[in-house]
């Protein structure tokens, strides 16, 4: 007997139509049952993904295409009148960490960029510079207000073009990378770090590792695409007129990641 929830669909493509039809016959069944059967398989398939939701996707790797580089450098860090070891450490980090950023900018520009990295033709495109790892010694400096800094960074340039955002279909938002433990994502201190906006993450695959960090930095996934210039809309308040972007470790990671030596020379 015929029911009475009937609908009639015309399929548009040829071998779609043929797939229904053979597909069919090779099940015994009418093309009506065939099709009802497939409908009725996602139902079911949909009900599991309401009772079960991914917390957070994790993506393939994201490969940089360049290299992995080390900046050395030296600096005179004066003694800071702050009452407190917060203040002090504080103080100290943002001088280190600008310092850094400063000698990874020379570095690539003077060393890398045109040699080891080939020249990109595209004004809009963002240099961004994930800070890998840090380490540095302090010590006593011939004055005695002031404390000698010998450091390394090895630093990740990454070139963000709108060629190399549309690869990634918009979703990847290279401009909010952070660093994660297994540890965030498995007590969803990732939440923290990321808005609703974001579906998952990528993690960033390291060429070269010189520390034992099972962890690592991770880019942002998009629930919904961007378009590059929408995003560089967005990020433009904070970075008018500068393409150069930094990222990475700071003070406050672990030894294998931020390692300084002599601290108690700082007071901190």
């Amino acid at each position: 007997m015929a029911s009475k929830y009937k609908i009639t669909t015309y399929l548009s493509d040829k071998a779609l139509y043929e797939r229904v039809i053979n597909s069919a016959k090779k099940a015994g069944m009418t093309q009506s049952k065939y099709v009802e059967s497939l409908l009725m398989q996602e139902r079911a398939h949909a009900n599991d993904v309401r009772k079960v939701r991914p917390e957070i996707e994790i993506y393939d790797h994201y490969y940089p295409r360049q290299d992995i580089f080390p900046s050395h450098g030296a600096l005179v860090l004066d003694e800071v009148l702050a009452s407190t070891p917060s203040e002090r450490k504080s103080f100290y980090s943002e001088q280190i960490i600008q310092a850094a950023n400063a000698g990874i900018l020379a570095d690539f520009y003077k060393e890398v960029y045109g040699e080891n990295v080939h020249k990109v033709d595209d004004d809009s495109a963002i240099f961004m510079f994930l800070r890998l790892q840090f380490s540095g010694s302090l010590k006593k400096s011939s004055n005695v207000s002031s404390v000698e800094l010998k450091y390394r960074v090895m630093y990740q340039p990454m070139i963000i073009t709108s060629t190399e955002w549309d690869k990634y279909s918009g979703y990847y938002d290279f401009f909010n990378i952070r660093y994660l433990r297994q540890s965030d994502l498995i007590n969803k201190e990732w939440r923290r770090n990321f808005s609703s906006r974001y579906s998952g993450v990528a993690p960033i695959f390291e060429r070269r590792r010189e520390h034992k960090d099972h962890c690592g930095f991770f880019i942002p996934v998009f629930k919904e695409p961007k378009f590059f210039a929408d995003r560089l809309s967005e990020i433009s308040n904070a970075t008018v007129g500068v393409n150069d972007l930094f990222c990475g470790v700071k003070n406050t990671n672990n030894k294998e990641r931020f390692n300084l030596s002599g601290r108690k020379l700082l007071n901190i």
